[in-house]
């Protein structure tokens, strides 16, 4: 309830003059208290005759336009805030996008002088600033990867292609793509397999997905434990039914270790601990932001436990349906060997001369023989006019024009 006093100086007939000496109307609003409800209104005064002899005032209730109007201030308010604030994430997206991307492009542009100055005087210099360029090159690939991924995500486009894996081959495809990381820095890593059951299975789930949410993992432990450090991947049975099953999949490490401050963030993009280890190891602070949302929409959680200087524990719960496939052999992976290729003919759809010329010269090193279509009609034209089974192969940009 507004100020009695200052309510009734506003409606004071003096008052109501004076105002209306410099205007037509003079409108006061307040708030009153009527059987025990708040209530807004509103007065209006106006001469009534030209003269201004008379003067007509009118009382209006309105409560609910008031209520509606505050609402809608509200939802305007929050609104501005949740632009302002997603203003600012693009803002530190950006700031923090240009910074990774800018730190491989300007190793990989460092080293290609370098290289071109020591063409002709130093050849194993050159072969150095080449492998140099080559890491630059895969860490900025991996960094717009992840980028493309972040991107999906966060417009609900990430699609999960799920199909029938054997599990066990899916566990030791990645245990064999993370061994050698680990053997180059003799870290002791130990795989505790599942259940025997386990190797029976054949799980409906994305393995593509699956393998990055382990890979993202076992590389962050492989990456921030010393050498001769410890790795464990455990995966356990915690809840299963006819057809359904929850795993318990657990990679532990002795390493470098989190800060508990750092760990409240850990799944933010572009997150990374600032301490005299981690400032030494490359990274985008993008993995786990992805690995934490590709789990969330499996229908799984992820939880990490971290001691600065002790280690970490990344706990991960992710349910999916298996059937069960008795007797069931292990299907060799294929393999392609060079000689499969010689004298294959492929055809390279490619719009950008510069691309084109690397997947020619890298095909044609296999032994294949290349022609190059630059659009996708003079692609169909091409594969229309030849005879079938001509083309072994067709590699296509898939934002050709």
């Amino acid at each position: 309830v507004d100020d009695i006093a200052k309510v009734i100086k506003q409606n004071k007939l003096s008052t109501v003059i004076k105002h209306l000496e410099s205007k037509p109307i003079y409108i006061t609003s307040f708030f009153i208290q009527i059987n025990g409800k708040l209530m807004r209104k509103r007065t209006l005064y106006c001469y009534l005759l030209d003269d201004h002899s008379e003067i007509l005032a009118s009382v209006q209730d309105y409560t609910t336009s008031y209520r509606q109007q505050e609402k809608q201030q509200q939802k305007l308010e929050e609104a501005l805030k949740e632009a302002k604030i997603a203003s600012e994430a693009k803002s530190d997206f950006l700031s923090n996008m240009s910074h990774e991307i800018r730190t491989p492009m300007n190793a990989i542009i460092g080293m290609t002088k370098l290289a071109k100055d020591e063409l002709s005087k130093d050849p194993s210099a050159v072969k150095d600033y080449l492998n140099q360029i080559d890491k630059s090159s895969n860490y900025l690939l991996g960094l717009l990867n992840d980028i493309l991924d972040m991107s999906r995500i966060e417009k609900n486009k990430l699609e999960l292609h799920r199909e029938w894996v054997k599990g066990s081959e899916l566990m030791e495809s990645c245990i064999q793509m993370i061994t050698p990381m680990m053997e180059q820095k003799n870290i002791s890593f130990t795989y505790y397999k599942p259940d025997e059951a386990f190797n029976h299975y054949e799980l409906y789930l994305d393995a593509m997905r699956v393998k990055q949410i382990l890979m993202n993992v076992l590389n962050n432990a492989a990456k921030f434990t010393g050498e001769n450090g410890k790795v464990s991947l455990r995966i356990k049975k915690v809840k299963q039914s006819a057809h359904r099953r929850s795993d318990q999949i657990t990679i532990s490490d002795n390493g470098c270790g989190m800060s508990k401050e750092f760990v409240k963030r850990i799944f933010q993009p572009f997150s990374q601990e600032n301490n005299p280890y981690t400032n030494q190891i490359q990274g985008t602070g993008l993995g786990l932001a992805l690995t934490n949302k590709i789990v969330t929409a499996m229908g799984g959680s992820i939880e990490i436990e971290s001691t600065l200087n002790k280690g970490t524990k990344v706990t991960i719960l992710l349910p999916y349906t298996f059937r069960v496939q008795e007797g069931l052999a292990a299907k060799p992976s294929p393999v392609i060997f060079d000689k499969m290729l010689s004298g294959k003919h492929v055809l390279l759809c490619e719009d950008r001369p510069l691309n084109a010329v690397i997947a020619g010269k890298l095909l044609a090193k296999k032994g294949m023989i290349v022609t190059n279509a630059t659009d996708g009609k003079e692609a169909l034209d091409l594969f229309s006019q030849s005879k079938v089974g001509y083309y072994a192969a067709i590699l296509m940009d898939i934002r050709m024009p």
